[in-house]
């Protein structure tokens, strides 16, 4: 992957990390100097710094954490996503620490095109409906 040449690439690659943010371990620290790209006083320019940071990302992409077997006496933790066209689902446990989450299963699904024009609590319930269904 090259990395983001505009702003608008800058953008679509911190959105599509911030999907699976949460199983990136110091993502925000990592991609501070991409951040910064982004905010209205800076001026949006590419140095070594986000060159860096880049490659650190693609380097933990290479290498990604590995689903693990469910804990039966464990809480789950259900991450859920919905944005205008899809929607996604995350299932996961506390490690033994209780500091890092593991990831169990993922889902997701584009919506048909009468969901599409849900409204947002609805495509959030339907997105609900649609996992818990999926899951058992």
């Amino acid at each position: 992957m090259p990395p983001p040449k505009t702003e608008k690439d800058v953008s679509g690659f911190l959105g599509r990390l911030n999907y699976i943010a949460r199983f990136i371990s110091q993502l925000t620290t990592t991609c501070d100097p991409i951040f910064h790209l982004l905010m209205k006083k800076n001026p949006g320019i590419w140095n070594e710094e986000c060159d860096e940071a880049f490659e650190k990302i693609k380097q933990y992409l290479l290498n990604p954490p590995l689903f693990v077997p469910l804990v039966p006496e464990k809480p789950l933790v259900l991450h859920l996503t919905v944005t205008e066209i899809a929607m996604g689902c995350v299932l996961g446990q506390h490690d033994e620490t209780g500091r890092k989450e593991r990831a169990i299963y993922y889902l997701s699904k584009k919506f048909t095109e009468c969901e599409f024009r849900y409204t947002v609590i609805e495509k959030l319930c339907c997105a609900l409906t649609w996992f818990t269904k999926s899951l058992c």
